[in-house]
């Protein structure tokens, strides 16, 4: 029998949310461990060993693992959304600001005041707008590895969209999942109702996987500046399309001004950043 490698368990995590997944601590105590995938070719004489091959898999690996994390930071948000929806077509509670809606019935439902529609409708522009972008990034990962001439492209919006999708599509999961449970008012922080448990269980998709702020990092130091540049100019490129195509259309107008505002301010952080992140990295 082989001698047993040096792992074990040191101790089960308790959680602030996602308690249906066992978390455990591992010690590595003299272990050794196989790096997966193809063979490294050997150092020559003289030089060191490189790990360049084990990183570029490692964020291979990592890269998949943020778009799953954004992913499931949008499915939070969108559960605690269709709750509140729910409750608020339910509970009846005070009157309409205009006079009752239902004078027979005790009180009108909850749907009817603007500040319940307001967090419900910023929950779903939130998640709907998120699961937009989250199909579109995935799709360019899938043309990437594809022989379309467009591949090359699909390929760096894909790298550079990664760290957004991630840090984005989390904060936005997270407050969805606030206000989906702030629309029960107390009864959402009784643990009863399960509503809670959203909001407990959207908190970690900030933290792992690369804290939020390391996909910032991410962002400005690797994706913005990786080949001149070229992620950004693409993205501005279908950008400036998608406006000049749309922006004398009477019934696309406001939307293409609203993106065209957007573009503008985001290129001009875009060139800010080039223009002084190496001076002042800090």
């Amino acid at each position: 029998m082989a001698a047993r490698n040096g792992v074990n368990t040191g101790g089960i995590e308790h959680k602030m949310g996602i308690k249906g997944q066992a978390t455990c601590v591992l010690n590595f105590d003299d272990a050794v461990a196989w790096r997966l995938g193809p063979k490294p070719t050997p150092p020559k004489p003289g030089e060191k060993r490189s790990s360049s091959a084990g990183m570029a898999g490692m964020f291979g690996m990592m890269n998949q693992a943020r778009l799953g994390v954004g992913i499931q930071g949008i499915g939070a948000g969108e559960v605690a959304y269709q709750n509140g929806y729910a409750y608020a077509h339910e509970r009846r509670v005070g009157r309409a600001l205009t006079g009752p809606k239902e004078p027979d019935k005790p009180a009108d439902l909850e749907i009817v005041h603007p500040d319940v529609k307001r967090m419900l409708l910023q929950a779903r522009a939130a998640t709907e707008g998120l699961r937009a972008l989250a199909a579109w990034t995935t799709l360019n990962a899938s043309i990437a590895q594809s022989a379309r001439p467009d591949a090359e492209t699909a390929a760096l919006l894909e790298d550079l969209m990664t760290p957004v999708l991630k840090s984005f599509g989390t904060d936005m999961g997270f407050e969805a999942a606030n206000l989906g449970m702030q629309c029960y008012g107390g009864h959402g922080y009784i643990r009863d109702n399960g509503v809670e448990q959203f909001v407990r269980d959207a908190r970690i998709n900030q933290v792992y996987e690369g804290a939020n702020g390391v996909q910032a990092m991410d962002l400005v130091g690797r994706k913005l500046g990786r080949k001149g540049g070229a992620a950004p100019m693409a993205l501005f490129a279908l950008l400036s399309g998608w406006v000049a195509e749309h922006e004398k259309d009477e019934a696309m107008k406001v939307f293409a001004a609203g993106v065209k505002r957007g573009m503008e301010t985001l290129q001009a952080a875009t060139m800010w950043l080039a223009a002084n992140g190496l001076k002042k990295p800090e």
